[in-house]
C-alpha cells in the first residue's frame, strides 16, 4: 500500500498552461492541438 495525498486535479488545458507558464512566464493561454 502507498499513501498518496492529492493536492490538485488538473485537466489537459490547465496542465498545458502551467507547463508553458513555467518555461515562459509571459504565457497566458494553454492550447492543445
Amino acid at each position: 500500500d502507498v499513501k498518496i495525498d492529492v493536492c490538485a486535479i488538473l485537466n489537459d488545458t490547465t496542465g498545458t498552461l502551467m507547463s508553458c507558464a513555467w518555461k515562459k512566464p509571459g504565457c497566458r493561454i494553454g492550447l492543445i492541438v
